[in-house]
């Protein structure tokens, strides 16, 4: 939800559905989110939220190692010279977890959020969907209940034991038993006990201005 140039709907959308088309397929799933899904005439930027494709790797042991890079990142790094998509990733932004990209002629920014736990694709979708007062909102509703959201916005279902900086809350992170799996948007709201808003609702209710 970050403050890029300013573009009309219909062409931040439309770019969208082009980029989306190239990179899809080395994902599970991709959705636009942001302002663009809260139907948003003026965009200041892109927001797409993906699901990679499983890509396990073990070391020479047999052990399970952390992928660093998949197949989605190689085809990123191709868009610079397609002349129809022209996307540049700015790696000084980019991570595994968060890719932003600049359209080559128009300057539009894209931010793509990489999801590598299923069950967090739907607190991530919600999350990314936004806006800002509506994603703060969840976090106090779990906190109110709780709950809290932590390792990727997994969804912890036990009290947080305590608050430590720079850490995780709960001594087993994202192999603790408790996690609720949200795999769709709707189970986050049913998770946190609030009825469904369509994004455009969620503008309504908690965008500014």
């Amino acid at each position: 939800m970050s403050k890029g140039r300013s573009s009309p709907y219909a062409l931040a959308k439309g770019l969208a559905e082009k980029l989306i088309h190239s990179l899809e397929k080395y994902c599970d799933k991709m959705e636009i989110a942001g302002s663009i899904r809260r139907l948003k005439q003026i965009v200041h930027d892109i927001e797409i939220v993906a699901l990679v494709k499983e890509q396990a790797m073990d070391d020479l042991f047999g052990q399970p190692v952390e992928v660093t890079r998949t197949s989605l990142d190689d085809a990123i790094d191709l868009l610079w010279d397609n002349e129809l998509l022209a996307w540049r990733y700015d790696k000084l932004k980019g991570g595994i977890k968060h890719k932003r990209l600049f359209h080559k002629h128009t300057g539009i920014q894209c931010d793509l959020y990489v999801v590598s736990d299923r069950r967090a694709w739907g607190s991530w979708l919600a999350v990314r969907t936004g806006p800002v007062g509506f994603s703060k909102f969840m976090m106090q509703k779990a906190l109110k209940l709780d709950m809290f959201f932590e390792d990727g916005f997994l969804l912890h279902n036990h009290k947080a034991p305590y608050e430590r900086r720079g850490s995780s809350r709960c001594a087993y992170g994202a192999k603790c038993p408790k996690i609720i799996p949200l795999p769709t948007e709707v189970m986050v709201f049913e998770a946190l006990k609030i009825p469904y808003l369509s994004p455009e609702q969620r503008e309504v209710k908690f965008g500014i201005g």
